[in-house]
């Protein structure tokens, strides 16, 4: 039945770190030590930012916008969907945050790329911002401060 099936919740378990969402990943302690850096720090980077420091791995989050790092620096988020109590805990662990000017990738060893794709009428979306990344000044960091073996996507 559909309303028995919505109120049925698996019990929580009292052992596990309650700081950790249940969406949030499980790091291998020996791959603790790498580093993930997220350009764009809007709806998809900014959550999943929080979500690899909250696992344990260090994160440098990048974003153009040097309004919106000062913003989260403060430990308010720009986004509904990562609420600021979450956002300074994060920052306490293992996230900084900083414009493309300060970024050090030489260290990542993921790099994600997270650019606006906005939707049109006809809810198509623009893909320019993706094409463009590369040749942007973000892409011209990427391709030369990081270092080999790292990975880009």
């Amino acid at each position: 039945m559909l309303g028995e099936e919505m109120t049925t919740r698996r019990p929580m378990n009292s052992a596990r770190d309650v700081s950790q969402s249940e969406s949030t990943p499980r790091i291998p302690k020996d791959r603790r030590d790498d580093a993930i850096a997220i350009v764009g720090l809007g709806y998809t980077g900014l959550p999943l930012a929080v979500a690899f420091a909250e696992a344990g791995l260090r994160v440098e989050g990048i974003d153009t916008l040097r309004a919106r790092i000062e913003e989260i620096r403060s430990g308010v988020s720009p986004i509904d969907d990562i609420d600021d109590a979450r956002l300074r805990a994060a920052l306490d662990l293992r996230l900084q945050v900083c414009v493309p000017a300060d970024a050090d990738l030489s260290s990542a060893d993921v790099i994600f790329v997270c650019v606006p794709t906005p939707i049109n009428a006809a809810k198509d979306p623009d893909l320019s911002l993706v094409l463009d990344a590369p040749l942007s000044s973000v892409g011209t960091m990427i391709f030369l401060d990081v270092s080999p073996g790292a990975k880009v996507t």
